[in-house]
């Protein structure tokens, strides 16, 4: 059977729930935490970090990272990670797949439906 997942990716922490049609229950992000840091990080081999990863690797490097970058979705200002620029939406597209991602692991399959409030 099959699931919805619901992401409410806010400004500063986001969060997200599995509905299994059995009822809606809080999926954890992070070991033993319902919630992680909105937050994205560009390592220096390319790739896109989100979450608690990206939070703790922007405190020791912040032209690497960014933080409250949805306030900025539809911005035409692109948002410059250490010299690399990506526009707001393709930053909330990212945390959007890393979620997807963390509850396909956890649930052994992607979700049937993604719902974003």
């Amino acid at each position: 059977m099959g699931y919805r997942l619901g992401v409410d990716l806010g400004t500063t922490r986001t969060s997200a729930a599995i509905d299994d049609g059995r009822g809606a229950a809080v999926m954890d992000l992070a070991p033993q935490a319902p919630t992680v840091p909105s937050v994205a990080f560009l390592s220096p081999d390319g790739t896109l970090l989100f979450g608690e990863d990206a939070d703790r690797l922007a405190a020791t490097d912040p032209a690497r990272g960014a933080r409250a970058f949805k306030r900025r979705v539809g911005d035409a200002d692109p948002v410059v990670l250490a010299g690399r620029s990506f526009s707001p939406q393709e930053l909330f597209a990212g945390f959007l797949a890393w979620t997807v991602s963390v509850a396909a692991q956890r649930q052994g399959a992607a979700p049937d439906e993604l719902v974003v409030p």
